[in-house]
């Protein structure tokens, strides 16, 4: 229990020194304070290299989750490629339609049935490209806020214990590196 590397280190690191309980969790976190006890536990360089390495990982966790979200905007269909595709066939089927209606409205002159046959194609066109954009645009809104309530949820006790990890790391540099006994 001198710190000299034998095997009483390893209990100075992993067990209270006031009742000898485990003080390190099940994801393998090491606690500063006795769950039985509140005894308080010295860290050393040990478990200073040990909270690094977890918020390195935590802080990955958090880069990875950000990636997804950045990932759900970027990957997400441009709402004008379908607009322009669907516009485009509304646009013939309007063409369409506007020479049945004039026809039918008994139109003769060759430039008032080209003219009602535009008008149709052109009102239907605008009509099919702006919902289709609406479409496009709504899902993909959607797409993403699932994805960033999916990413607050998950990363929630991350960001916790990357708190708590700070919190620790800090501890410890403000007593210049030494042994310290934090209260958590």
């Amino acid at each position: 229990m001198t710190g000299d590397g034998g095997a009483g280190d390893d209990r100075a690191r992993n067990d209270c020194p006031r009742c000898g309980a485990e003080l390190v969790d099940r994801e393998g976190r090491v606690r500063l304070t006795c769950p039985y006890c509140g005894g308080r536990v010295p860290l050393g360089p040990r478990q200073r290299e040990a909270l690094e390495l977890e918020r390195k990982h935590l802080v990955g966790q958090l880069a990875q989750w950000d990636a997804r979200v950045h990932d759900a905007v970027v990957t997400a269909p441009s709402p004008l490629g379908g607009a322009l595709k669907w516009g485009a066939v509304a646009f013939i089927a309007g063409y369409l339609a506007g020479a049945f209606i004039a026809g039918w409205r008994g139109l003769e002159d060759e430039i008032q049935v080209r003219d009602q046959e535009v008008l149709v194609a052109m009102a239907l066109t605008i009509a099919v490209a702006v919902i289709v954009a609406w479409r496009r645009v709504n899902a993909r809104d959607a797409r993403v806020h699932a994805t960033v309530v999916e990413r607050d949820a998950a990363t929630a006790p991350v960001r916790q214990r990357l708190a708590e990890v700070d919190a620790m790391l800090a501890g410890l540099d403000g007593d210049a590196g030494s042994r310290v006994m934090i209260r958590a």
